[in-house]
């Protein structure tokens, strides 16, 4: 039961699983974290519509605000 271990544990090869129950969870408004095994990135998703990356290192997030960047006007 989920309040008995209240977290699920994806390998490399489950990526497809992760994505679909992310999906589920916020299509159903719950929160919560995805957090790696290298903590290179790790994110928040809150039930208030949002998403926190998180990283012990700036430079990490890099990626991260290159993804979500708004396009630049050509």
């Amino acid at each position: 039961m989920l309040d008995e271990a209240p977290g699920h544990l994806f390998l490399e090869y489950e990526s497809e699983d992760l994505a679909t129950f992310l999906q589920m969870a916020m299509l159903n408004g719950w929160g919560g974290y995805v957090l790696t095994d290298a903590d290179y990135v790790n994110a928040f998703f809150s039930h208030d519509e949002y998403v926190d990356f998180i990283a012990k290192h700036d430079a990490n997030l890099s990626d991260v605000r290159e993804k979500f960047a708004p396009p630049q006007p050509k």
